[in-house]
């Protein structure tokens, strides 16, 4: 740090004490002013942010509430203004000013997440309440539990190859189908042909991702043949997920109807599927996978990447756009299976927690999916309140999942 910027935190420290003469709450206040500085002076260090920033910014946070001539009703945006001020006085640029005073207005807004700076001070003033004994709200527990956690990596194995990961996820399809053999289709048969088809679609993906020549041509027609499969077993867990949510809501006649019909989509199934070979079906395509996974012994690309763009996504996802949680659900995906299948490996704590994110969206989708179909059928009153119901628990639950994953990757 320059002498100059030195010499304006000797300044501004003086000029706060000199505010907190006679104050009847100046012990506290002195001791609250510091323990929020030495905090964000650690995360700054941590989290590769502006030292000097991070302290002014701590030094002034509260200078709303502290001022003799403040009323103290809206103390964040009233420091900020006098904030913006005293450091135009002192000759600070105009960018660095105006990022310390946006940090010191949105400091008290604890649910909501900005910017690198905006979360440093809040996570500072959260951490000095806590130490300070105050009985903190959810938000603040949560700053303070991840405030001092770094941004998580991801890094390839090598313990799998990808062609050892693709053959897997084939011999897993394969013996799917095999198992038709021996009884009839259930949920549990149809999610597990489904898991075994995401594996080999996220081996696509990562082939059409990693950074290296690939034929096209070849990889469009991989994705195809099993794009394709799927489609058939998603419109079977669509019939089942909808018959499973309604049965308690409907008439019995209407759900021995509901029944019914699952039963004449999965004969449909078995009819198609039964005695299935993925090698006699497709041997084109199946050799063309193998090839194309040979070729490309690892991705160029840094493993970080599939992480990253997971949490590029996290950043832009709100609870309340439906796009970027499904954008979110398929990044969330892409992990799930890359991490199934031994080809990166993360931190076992961000796993679960995309885990459970990722349950929530799964939900969140299968509620959107129920709404439609239950639209097209006319639903009843009772349906509908069920559906508004489980609608406004689940945005609940996952508004806090969201600011849990964004507070614990620092991803604002």
């Amino acid at each position: 740090m320059n002498e100059k910027n030195l010499k304006l935190l000797d300044t501004l420290e003086g000029y706060i004490d000199g505010l907190l003469i006679g104050r009847m709450d100046r012990g506290y206040d002195q001791v609250h002013i510091n323990h929020v500085k030495e905090y964000a002076i650690r995360l700054a260090k941590i989290r590769n942010l502006d030292v000097f920033t991070a302290e002014v910014m701590a030094l002034l946070h509260d200078l709303g509430r502290i001022h003799p001539e403040s009323s103290g009703l809206k103390h964040a945006l009233e420091g900020a203004e006098r904030s913006a001020i005293l450091l135009e006085g002192y000759g600070v640029e105009l960018s660095r000013s105006a990022l310390i005073c946006d940090g010191i207005a949105s400091h008290s807004k604890k649910k909501r997440i900005q910017g690198p700076y905006h979360e440093l001070i809040k996570d500072a003033d959260a951490l000095a309440h806590k130490i300070e004994g105050f009985d903190l709200g959810w938000y603040e527990e949560i700053r303070c539990h991840y405030a001092f956690d770094l941004k998580p990596t991801c890094e390839w194995t090598y313990s799998t190859s990808l062609a050892g990961a693709g053959k897997m996820a084939i011999a897993k399809l394969t013996a799917c189908f095999n198992d038709l053999e021996d009884g009839k289709i259930t949920h549990e048969w149809v999610h597990d042909i489904r898991v075994a088809i995401r594996q080999i679609r996220v081996l696509c993906w990562l082939l059409g991702n990693s950074g290296q020549e690939v034929h096209v041509k070849k990889l469009e027609g991989v994705e195809r043949v099993f794009k394709s499969i799927f489609k058939d077993f998603e419109q079977a867990r669509e019939g089942y997920i909808y018959y499973e949510f309604v049965k308690p809501y409907i008439k019995k006649n209407q759900v021995k109807c509901l029944k019914e019909t699952l039963k004449i989509q999965y004969k449909k199934l078995y009819k198609k599927y039964r005695g299935f070979s993925l090698y006699d079906k497709f041997p084109s395509e199946i050799q063309d996978f193998y090839l194309l996974l040979d070729n490309i012994r690892r991705p160029q690309i840094s493993a970080s990447f599939v992480l990253d763009r997971y949490f590029n996504q996290l950043k832009r996802t709100s609870h309340r756009d439906s796009n970027s949680l499904h954008r979110l659900r398929i990044c969330g995906k892409t992990l799930k299976y890359l991490r199934g299948l031994d080809i990166v490996v993360f931190d076992d704590d961000i796993y679960s927690q995309i885990k459970v994110l990722h349950d929530a969206l799964g939900r969140i989708h299968d509620l959107s999916l129920n709404r439609t179909i239950a639209d097209k059928k006319r639903m009843t009153r009772r349906l509908s309140k069920a559906l508004d119901r489980q609608e406004k628990l689940l945005m609940k639950e996952t508004k806090r999942l969201l600011f849990q994953m964004k507070i614990k990757t620092k991803s604002y």
